[in-house]
């Protein structure tokens, strides 16, 4: 058990003693949401997570209808022990007067060129698909939030709107001073900006009217990456979690703070913080190689599983095969390379199934060590251990050729769910 781990446990059997206690995390995706419920202090983690799908389009009432049906999932009886909730949504993901742009909605150039002639350089804001771009876009002056603010204050049945570090890093908020920046005032007004806490901090008791029990309190959320994250078990400096889902994601915690967006990087505060008091950042950083080409190369889940069994790792791969594994028919790499123009490299040759997957998964593992190289370079510290969340976690010879390659232990995260992150962040807030 970790010191917060610890901390969270003594403090939760200070209590009344009387039933147990529980924390709700719930995140809102592109098409459902997830609910995961944690007995306070219980490890290991034995979460009951429900998920319900979203009614029609996305906006104020299907978000709504959403939490609803979720908490119905859930049995009273567990509700009214639920102490604390958190809400976690996807990134940059905005709603202004009922209308909605998801996190993957991108403005026009001159929207971004407009931005970029203010911000700071490599700012993560001059970016299509920031929130601050969407907010421009619109030409909005007020009432706009984030998906999970939205959520957040409906839990809380308020009018005030509030945000937090992540999901307000998007939009122009300063992290590091914890400020709405100057700069911002010649795009936005700052007085329609909203109020910004730190992640877990407590904002209010929850509505009555949800079915929570009297005193259950709302704290402040974050975005769905970074409750994946939390989910993960990483909780130390140098400590990260790979997602090795359709593409490749890292996170790593640091105690520098790295923003380029030249390769797409950006740095959220973290919501624990070091033991000197100074900021801990969540470095991250996104390639587009990862199971997706697998996929489209024709390899099924049973053929990966099958062929890795196969495999000779104590047999170096194949240096026939120089590959470079984006997606088939693909254009485009930001990290660790910056090329707009590079194409996958995937000539197999004459090689056999096993050598070819072998020397895919070798070269998606370099592709993370070159990440990670990357990010040490602008500062950031290298990992001491890789947690691994997403379907090529569980594949354990591609985790001992990645720890090889890495130079450092790959484990399993002790939860893929952004949900469980969600309500660990409800628990340790």
């Amino acid at each position: 058990m970790n010191e917060t781990s610890a901390f969270v446990l003594s403090c939760s059997m200070t209590g009344s003693g009387v039933g147990r206690s529980y924390a709700l995390g719930i995140d809102y995706g592109t098409s459902g949401v997830r609910g995961a419920v944690l007995e306070i202090g219980a490890r290991p983690l034995k979460p009951i997570v429900r998920q319900v799908n979203l009614r029609g389009v996305d906006g104020a009432e299907s978000w709504t209808h959403a939490l609803r049906d979720l908490l119905d999932e859930f049995p009273p009886e567990l509700r009214t022990g639920i102490r604390r909730v958190a809400v976690d949504g996807t990134s940059a993901s905005v709603i202004y007067d009922g209308a909605v742009k998801m996190y993957n909605h991108a403005e026009p150039e001159e929207v971004v060129e407009k931005i970029r002639q203010v911000t700071p350089p490599g700012h993560t804001v001059a970016s299509a698909t920031s929130s601050l771009a969407k907010i421009v876009g619109w030409g909005a002056t007020a009432d706009f939030e984030h998906q999970a603010d939205f959520v957040t204050r409906l839990l809380l049945g308020s009018q005030h709107r509030m945000s937090d570090w992540n999901n307000a890093l998007k939009m122009g908020f300063d992290p590091e001073q914890e400020v709405w920046p100057e700069w911002l005032a010649s795009l936005v007004p700052l007085s329609a900006f909203m109020d910004v806490k730190r992640p877990g901090e407590v904002v209010g008791n929850a509505d009555p009217t949800w079915g929570f029990a009297d005193g259950c309190l709302v704290v402040a959320g974050t975005t769905d990456s970074i409750a994946a994250f939390i989910a993960s078990g990483a909780t130390k400096l140098r400590e990260s979690c790979t997602s090795l889902g359709s593409s490749l994601a890292l996170k790593l915690l640091s105690d520098v703070r790295v923003d380029d967006s030249k390769f797409g990087i950006y740095s959220h505060r973290y919501f624990i913080s070091s033991e000197d008091g100074s900021p801990l950042w969540l470095v991250g950083g996104a390639s587009n190689v990862g199971g997706r080409t697998l996929k489209e190369l024709g390899f099924s889940r049973a053929d990966i599983t099958s062929l890795s069994d196969e495999m000779d790792l104590d047999k170096p791969p194949s240096k026939d095969l120089k590959l470079y594994p984006l997606p088939p028919g693909s254009r485009g790499e930001r990290f660790p390379i910056n090329d707009p123009n590079l194409t996958p490299a995937l000539d197999r040759g004459g090689s056999s199934d096993v050598e070819y997957l072998r020397a895919l998964l070798d070269s998606i593992a370099e592709v993370e060590r070159r990440g990670f190289s990357l990010l040490e370079a602008f500062g950031a510290p290298y990992p001491t251990v890789v947690y691994s969340a997403g379907g090529g976690a569980y594949n354990p010879t591609y985790s001992k050729l990645r720890e090889r390659k890495l130079g450092v232990p790959v484990r399993i995260g002790d939860s893929t769910d952004a949900c469980v992150g969600a309500a660990l962040l409800a628990e340790f807030g």
